[in-house]
């Protein structure tokens, strides 16, 4: 894999290169709730935008169509949301334990902004220059994703992130691989988002 992936957040973001490049935003996983299936309810509204977003997914009867990013669904018969599969499928008893102890509390923080990486990107894109892209999303300028995020955090009852608090991924295109490196990064930027599906990118 090497070192081509970058990882940035808002104090690096000045040593985001001015390169063309394909990149995604992540949602850094903070310790949000102390209590865990609070926590993972919360990353769940996030990884579930678009379905938070689709009230007729709460409850459809009869046949419907929704849509979800990049997938059409069709129903025929009754959709009902159950609840929350993992609830209490943890142990919280363990969780406080590990968080009572500041030196464990420390390290258990580390660990979850680790697990950010393994979360699906919330936004793919494409970049002439990464570093003004990043500040552009950052700043609202040109930027239906920003858009979106606000939008999103003010729907929810959960802490409010900016888009500026997440954390941004690049990989650079190399110029040798497309004669025009802008049809080289389109290529790719929509190869990814097909394969990650990120909730909050339109197909």
């Amino acid at each position: 894999m090497g070192s081509g992936v970058k990882y940035y957040t808002s104090s690096t973001s000045s040593d985001i290169p001015p390169t063309p490049g394909i990149y995604s935003w992540l949602l850094p996983v903070h310790l949000f709730s102390e209590d865990l299936n609070g926590l993972i309810e919360l990353v769940s509204l996030y990884q579930g935008y678009s379905t938070r977003h689709n009230p007729s997914l709460s409850s459809l009867k009869g046949e419907a169509e929704f849509k979800e990013p990049w997938a059409v669904f069709r129903l025929q018969g009754e959709l009902a949301r159950l609840g929350r599969h993992h609830e209490n499928s943890f142990n919280q008893d363990l969780w406080s334990k590990l968080l009572e102890d500041a030196d464990s509390r420390q390290k258990v923080k580390a660990l979850l902004m680790h697990f950010s990486l393994f979360l699906p990107p919330l936004y793919v894109g494409k970049a002439n220059d990464l570093s003004r892209r990043y500040h552009d999303h950052v700043s609202g300028r040109n930027s239906g994703f920003h858009t979106r995020f606000q939008d999103f955090q003010n729907l929810n009852d959960g802490p409010k992130l900016d888009v500026r608090d997440l954390v941004f991924s690049c990989i650079r295109i190399p110029t040798n691989l497309f004669p025009e490196t802008e049809e080289g990064a389109r290529f790719f930027e929509k190869i990814l988002q097909h394969l990650a599906k990120p909730r909050f990118s339109e197909k």
